[in-house]
């Protein structure tokens, strides 16, 4: 049973029973940048939705925030105390992270009975839980896809919950993963950018994608590469916190950070990476166009004109067949500083513990 008020093209109010009142949303989650959950309770027995969870892929972002009914500050009995336990357990295990390929990051906030459901293009606000007896209830909720209420949903309710709850795991370990994870996900990016600034699908079939050098365009941003060298910086930065903090020293303490160097050597002022960066063909155009009109006769501008754009695009393409190999060390350098980051979140995989706070029986 479905019912449904329409308020209008991206607002509806809806009530179930025998269904989920967020169909709509878990319909979004295979194609979904991202998923948020918060809920009350998870399933007891049935593990129908979290196991929708289990399909996504490993770059999938997911944030779940629960309660765990059952679970108080103080306990009176033996027996409750025992309940407790065995509930809390329980949700440790279902919720394990390690258990899900997905990126998913689990949080308990333990005042928490608001139920949202969503992801990037839809959300589900009401009295449903993520848990499959849900669908047993009459439930309410509104379903929203307005994009700018459904973005700010999640920078201003979902945050709220999660800035009240504690981690999954160790609030040590989760804020240095989340640092790390981040400068990650931004060395990917730079690498990406950097890596198309070069090369091209040549549209074979049978060749891998970007496996053509763009011998005629390449274009290498001179903002991107400003960054890449302060990123080196940032990082010099975050490790540096983190060794005065002397949490995980056997990690952090004797860390090489020769990488950093390698960045700014290839990407710094006056690189020759930095130096291509700046080359604009529209501004050399016009500089040689001023030179031969200033040097020439007037009644052949036209000519003056053409020839300073072909010189232009000359020089951009010698300058683009010199800078090739270049082009490729650097590219180099960006993959080893994706693999430094990726083994420190390797290295931080064994100081992975179930955060004390959770259980308090």
């Amino acid at each position: 049973m479905k019912n449904e008020i329409i308020i209008n093209e991206n607002v509806k109010l809806v009530m179930t029973r025998d269904e989920f009142g967020y169909s709509e949303v878990l319909e979004t989650l295979d194609s979904a940048k991202f998923v948020r959950i918060i809920t009350y309770n998870i399933s007891k027995e049935s593990d129908t939705l979290l196991n929708k969870l289990e399909e996504f892929s490993e770059n999938k972002d997911v944030i779940i925030v629960t309660n765990i009914p059952g679970r108080f500050e103080k306990y009176t009995s033996t027996y409750a105390k025992g309940r407790a336990k065995k509930t809390i357990d329980n949700y440790i295990e279902k919720l394990n992270p390690e258990t899900y390929d997905a990126s998913i990051k689990i949080f308990f906030n333990f005042g928490n009975h608001s139920k949202i459901i969503m992801t990037n293009t839809m959300a589900y606000i009401g009295s449903a839980n993520f848990s499959d007896e849900s669908k047993n209830n009459n439930e309410c909720g509104v379903l929203i896809k307005d994009e700018r209420i459904v973005n700010e949903i999640n920078s201003v309710f979902v945050q709220m919950q999660i800035d009240e709850a504690i981690p999954y795991y160790s609030s040590e370990y989760t804020k240095i993963f989340v640092m790390i994870t981040n400068l990650l996900t931004q060395a990917e990016i730079y690498y990406e950018d950097y890596y198309w600034s070069f090369f091209e699908d040549s549209g074979h079939p049978h060749r891998y994608k970007g496996d053509v050098y763009r011998r005629f365009n390449a274009d290498l941003s001179p903002i991107l590469v400003e960054k890449i060298e302060s990123f080196s910086y940032e990082i010099e930065e975050v490790i540096s916190d983190l060794n005065d903090s002397e949490i995980y020293e056997d990690i952090f303490g004797e860390l090489d950070l020769r990488i950093c160097e390698e960045i700014r050597e290839w990407f710094g002022v006056d690189s020759e990476l930095e130096v291509f960066s700046r080359f604009d063909v529209q501004d050399k155009t016009e500089e040689l166009f001023q030179e031969y009109q200033l040097n020439g006769d007037y009644e052949n501008i036209d000519e003056y004109a053409q020839m300073a754009c072909d010189d232009a695009n000359q020089i951009q393409f010698d300058l683009i067949d010199e800078i090739y190999q270049t082009s490729l060390d650097g590219m180099a350098v960006l993959k080893r500083l994706n693999e430094f980051l990726s083994n420190l979140l390797k290295e931080l995989e064994y100081k992975k513990e179930v955060n004390k706070a959770v259980d308090n029986t």
